[in-house]
């Protein structure tokens, strides 16, 4: 999920000169009332970080980077309902799903795309092989594991990896494996996807994850990688052609400027936006103040006691913070003291303007999770001082001092004060924690070794797609949980929750699979204490008046999507 952003020293100069080069009538444009007012038609917008890239189907390091630009242009098969966060039609009006019986049972979407929908040259319509084209650039692309779950996936990558191979028979070797690959134009409105197993996530993973959109095939058919680059990433002149409220105007990497226009073609409100200009800058605070901007994320936590009257606004995320605890170098029953001790309500009051403490890891509004009350969790630990005595009373280990690790800054949230508040409440049950910061979380984590050496660390877990199965992934063998647990018995523990996890996302029916993750939220929170909850963040922001529909995702995006100009009282 996306960090503060990082220093660009000649950015804010760069920025400053663009700004009043380019719109100075915009620069104190005021009402009687001191307000500021809008530019017709458009709205401006500062982002921690521009897109590393425009293509959709070729994800990148750091790719949270791109997500709210991209998701401004393109659309997936399925959305995700703003209420329920389940998946509904988009480009796909309708869908059938069915298994292929074998030893190994696999999962079949056929998908019925809609016939009305025009790329952004109102020429060409949307069609079956659009998405044959994107997958399969998306599979010899940067993040090929995306579609793992797809048939054939598997051995398009180890066909890429085979170093046995001359160049040009391993590139004969990858275009036999994409042939198989079990993503299939049946005509030119029908979409067949195989899946290797029954995949419960897999219509809330293409609603959101834009590896998963289509791309234009009739513009990149017979084209060099080279030439498709160029398309994406020096757009011009309409390029790329997409399907979303917004297509690429210009794109200025030195003075860090995306402009994006309305694409004529998209089938929805516009809701009177015509230009949206996108920006990377340190300066959004003071730009924001001069009229400059129509939003701005407020991710100074000292700063949200000042923010304007009536101006704060937030968004809650599906996201947990929690506490993680080393399972390899605390017992368990000081594991199940600290959870005991820790208060998670106690430990945000006064830092933020509300905070949703939590009991559980999977946010209850998530689809699949289950309500802090429901009798499945009333396990799950709970504030209990005494209980927390009792267990230190059972600790061999409990006379040692702890390290929390947590970072010194890059995030949107008081980590350092919420750190001190865990260190007294341990340190009133007669734990002696010393915490230590980090501007650099991975790397500060782990000794010389390879392992572990902090005893507790602090840390955000955000959705990916709005399914249990993206938060538990982090915890599975492989997984950068930090907690040593893949030790714990052998191995036995995390294979457990591994098979575990492979039943929930094959588990099609909704009360059966909410059974089973809540199994897995059983494991991880009372019967290994791997992690204690602490809150469900939120984003706050400040947006201008006349500007509705421009806020943040549940998964921390900015809403351009749906963003919209108010008309003026009386029009």
């Amino acid at each position: 999920m996306p960090p503060t952003p990082r220093p660009f020293p000649l950015l804010p100069t760069l920025l400053a000169l663009c700004l009043c080069a380019g719109c100075p009538s915009r620069d104190g444009l005021r009402g009687p009332d001191g307000a500021c007012l809008p530019t017709p038609g458009q709205v401006r917008v500062a982002i921690s970080s521009l897109p590393n890239t425009l293509d959709w189907s070729r994800s990148r390091e750091q790719s949270y980077t791109n997500y709210p630009v991209l998701h401004a242009m393109m659309r997936g098969l399925t959305r995700l309902d703003a209420r329920t966060h389940q998946p509904v039609p988009d480009l796909a009006e309708s869908w059938e799903v069915s298994t292929l019986p074998g030893p190994s049972p696999r999962q079949v979407y056929t998908f019925h795309l809609r016939r009305d929908v025009l790329w952004s040259d109102g020429v060409h319509r949307l069609t079956a092989p659009d998405f044959v084209v994107g997958w399969r650039r998306a599979l010899l692309g940067f993040e090929p594991g995306t579609f793992l779950d797809v048939e054939g996936a598997e051995d398009v990558i180890r066909a890429r990896e085979r170093e046995d191979l001359s160049p040009a028979a391993r590139a004969q070797a990858v275009q036999a494996a994409l042939e198989k690959a079990g993503v299939v134009a049946v005509d030119e409105h029908t979409l067949r996807v195989t899946l290797v197993g029954p995949r419960s996530y897999f219509l809330s993973r293409v609603a959101y994850v834009y590896s998963f959109f289509p791309a234009p095939s009739f513009d990149l058919v017979g084209k060099s990688e080279e030439a498709i680059q160029r398309y994406f990433d020096e757009p011009e002149g309409g390029l790329p052609r997409v399907l979303g409220r917004f297509q690429v105007e210009r794109f200025d990497r030195v003075a860090q400027t995306l402009r994006l226009t309305a694409n004529p073609h998209f089938q929805g409100e516009q809701g009177g936006v015509e230009r949206l200009t996108v920006l990377q800058a340190d300066l959004a605070p003071i730009l924001y103040g001069q009229c400059k901007l129509d939003f701005l994320f407020m991710d100074e936590p000292s700063a949200l006691a000042s923010a304007p009257p009536g101006e704060l606004q937030r968004q809650p995320l599906l996201s947990v913070y929690y506490l993680g605890l080393n399972t390899a170098r605390m017992s368990l029953p000081l594991r199940q003291a600290i959870a005991a001790a820790v208060e998670p309500s106690a430990l945000v009051a006064g830092l933020l303007p509300t905070a949703r403490a939590a009991r559980t890891y999977l946010p209850p509004e998530l689809p699949g999770a289950v309500s802090p009350e429901a009798p499945e969790a009333v396990g799950f630990p709970r504030h209990d001082v005494a209980l927390a005595r009792a267990r230190l009373a059972e600790a061999k280990d409990a006379g040692r001092e702890l390290t929390l690790l947590v970072r010194g800054g890059g995030t949107f949230l008081p980590e350092v004060a919420i750190a001190d508040a865990v260190r007294r409440q341990l340190a009133a049950v007669g734990l002696k924690v010393t915490v230590v910061t980090t501007a650099n979380f991975t790397s500060d984590i782990r000794a010389s070794d390879g392992s572990v050496r902090h005893d507790l660390f602090l840390r955000r877990t955000g959705a990916d797609f709005a399914h249990p199965q993206t938060f538990f992934t982090v915890f599975e063998p492989g997984g950068a949980h930090y907690t040593e647990w893949q030790k714990l018995s052998g191995g036995r523990a995390i294979q457990d929750f591994a098979a575990l996890l492979d039943r929930a996302a094959g588990e099609m029916e909704p009360p059966a699979m909410r059974a089973l993750y809540t199994e897995a939220q059983r494991m991880l929170l009372q019967e290994h204490v791997v992690l204690v909850p602490i809150f469900f963040p939120d984003r706050y922001f400040l947006r201008r008046s006349h500007v509705s529909g421009l806020g943040v995702d549940p998964f921390n995006f900015l809403t351009l999507r749906t963003l919209a100009l108010r008309k003026p009282a009386g029009s």
